[in-house]
C-alpha cells in the first residue's frame, strides 16, 4: 500500500500553520534545484538539439538520421531530468499529469485555500469535472492521458499526496458534491477538525522551540533524500502489529454494522486502509524505528 495519503483539515487559522509546515520542503527543493541546475540545462539542450536535427531530417527525407534522433529522444524522455517540484496549489488535472511526469510520477498538493477543490468541481470548466487522476494516484494505478497538442502521456505508478487546510464552507461544498462521493474521492480523505483558538490568541505567544524545528526539518530532509524508485516499498509488520491490526480490522467491521461508522459506511469502509497508511508514514525512511502503539488510541 502506498505511503501517500489524502488529508483535509477544516480550520480558520490555517495560512501561518501551512507555511511552517511547508518551509523545510521548499528549502530542500530550492537547494536541490540550485545544486543540479547544470544537469537540467544540459538535459534541455540535448532535447532541443535532437528535436532540431529531427526536423531537419524530416525536411531532407533522411530516414536514418530521423530514426537515430527518435531513438535518442525516446531514451532521454524515459529518464527526464527536470527541476523538482514537491507541491502544487491550484492545478488542473492535465497540468497535474504533466507536472507528475516531469517529477518522476510523484507530486504533492499542499494548499490553504483549497482552490483545487473548485477546479475539480468544474467551476472553471463549465461544470465538467475530471477526478480520474486523483482517484488513480491514491493507489498508484497507471494513468494515460491523451493530450490534443502533445500526444499520449503515460504515468507509471503515479502517487499523489494531498494536504488541504480549508474553510468550513469549502469542506461542506466538497462532501456534498455528488461525483466526489459517488466515485469515492471524498472517502479517500482523512479529516481533522481542530478547535479554533481565535478567542484565545496571544500576541506574545512563544515561537516554535528550535529543537522541534530542527527535528522536523531533519525528518523532512531524510524523507526527501530517500532513493527514488518506481517500486512501492514494502513495510513488514511484526507479530504484535499484525495482531493489533487484525483486532482493529474486526472492530471497524463491527462499527460499520452497529456503531459510529454505520451512517458513513462508504467512508468507514476505507478506514482500515487509512490506518495502515498512518503506520507506514510513521516508519517511512526510518526502518530501524520501533513504534509503541496504545490500542486504546484507535478508539479515539
Amino acid at each position: 500500500m502506498p505511503v501517500y495519503a489524502y488529508n483535509c483539515t477544516t480550520w480558520r487559522e490555517k495560512s501561518g500553520v501551512l507555511k511552517e509546515f511547508k518551509r523545510p520542503v521548499e528549502k530542500f527543493q530550492k537547494a536541490y534545484n540550485n545544486a543540479h541546475a547544470l544537469d537540467f540545462a544540459e538535459y534541455t539542450s540535448k532535447i532541443e538539439l535532437l528535436e532540431k536535427w529531427r526536423s531537419v531530417a524530416i525536411k531532407k527525407g533522411d530516414e536514418i538520421t530521423l530514426k537515430d534522433c527518435d531513438k535518442d529522444l525516446l531514451a532521454l524522455k524515459q529518464n527526464p531530468i527536470y527541476p523538482v517540484t514537491f507541491s502544487l496549489d491550484d492545478v488542473t488535472p492535465e497540468s497535474l499529469a504533466n507536472e507528475m511526469y516531469r517529477n518522476g510520477n510523484r507530486m504533492g498538493i499542499l494548499a490553504s485555500e483549497g482552490a483545487v477543490i473548485d477546479i475539480l468541481t468544474g467551476i472553471y470548466s463549465g461544470g465538467v469535472s475530471n477526478i480520474s487522476l486523483f482517484l488513480e494516484s491514491y493507489d498508484g494505478n497507471n494513468y494515460d492521458l491523451s493530450r490534443q497538442a502533445r500526444g499520449q502521456l503515460h504515468l507509471e505508478n503515479p502517487l499523489l499526496a494531498i494536504g488541504l487546510m480549508v474553510q468550513p464552507s469549502l469542506f461542506s461544498k466538497a462532501v456534498s458534491n455528488a461525483e466526489f462521493t459517488g466515485r469515492g474521492f471524498i472517502q479517500r480523505f482523512m479529516f481533522a477538525f481542530p478547535e479554533s483558538h481565535i478567542e484565545k490568541a496571544d500576541i506574545n505567544s512563544p515561537d516554535i522551540p528550535e529543537g522541534i524545528n530542527k527535528d522536523y526539518e531533519k525528518l523532512i530532509n531524510d524523507l526527501l533524500n530517500m532513493p527514488k524508485t518506481q517500486d512501492i516499498p514494502v513495510i513488514q509488520f511484526n507479530k504484535n502489529a499484525v495482531h493489533l491490526l487484525t483486532d482493529y480490522y474486526y472492530h471497524i467491521r463491527s462499527e460499520l454494522t452497529n456503531g459510529i461508522l454505520k451512517d458513513i459506511r462508504e467512508w468507514g469502509a476505507k478506514h482500515f486502509g487509512r490506518t495502515q497508511r498512518i503506520a507506514e508514514t510513521k516508519t517511512a525512511g526510518r526502518p530501524k524505528i520501533t513504534i509503541k502503539v496504545n490500542p486504546l488510541l484507535f478508539d479515539k
